[in-house]
């Protein structure tokens, strides 16, 4: 039997962010979010005090091209 992966979730002043679910909810009630800007949300969780490069938050959602404000919405 495989071991059971890690619980991935998040917690930042009145947010928490579950990787399992891809749900953030703020004081428990859940906020609609996109899957692009929830990866980004979950790599700069993950990564607290690190520089992030647009490429790199680019590659990790799957795209070529680097990412702008507008392509997320």
């Amino acid at each position: 039997m495989a071991d059971p992966q890690p619980v991935r979730r998040y917690r930042f002043g009145a947010f928490e962010a579950d990787a399992a679910t891809g749900e953030l909810r703020r004081q428990g009630i859940l906020i609609k979010l996109n899957a692009q800007p929830f990866q980004v949300l979950l790599m700069l969780v993950e990564r607290p005090g690190e520089l992030l490069t647009r490429e790199a938050i680019s590659a990790s959602c799957g795209r070529t091209e680097p990412l702008s404000i507008t392509s997320m919405a």
